[in-house]
């Protein structure tokens, strides 16, 4: 009966050092994910950036200088027309 028990105490005692063992491991798993998962959500950042700018870019003619100083005269102009009306 006492050497049943202990070998019990024996198999409880591996079965925590097992579990220990995989814990430790699921811990490093964790870290791991997570640093991947911020750098993921560092590059989708970058890349919404990059898009806002090619967005802006073709919004002013796609990199046709005339045309988007062309709509931002016609803006101004219409700014100062504007403020003309409001002055009188």
């Amino acid at each position: 009966m006492f050497e049943e028990f202990r070998q019990n105490i024996s198999q409880l005692i591996s079965l925590y050092e097992a579990e220990r063992e995989r814990t430790r491991s699921l811990e490093q798993q964790k870290e791991e994910l997570e640093s991947r998962l911020a750098a993921g959500q560092k590059q989708i950042a970058q890349l919404e950036e990059q898009m806002e700018v090619l967005k802006l870019r073709s919004a002013f003619g796609g990199g046709k200088n005339t045309a988007a100083k062309e709509t931002v005269d016609n803006l101004i102009k219409e700014i100062d027309r504007c403020i003309s009306l409001l002055r009188n």
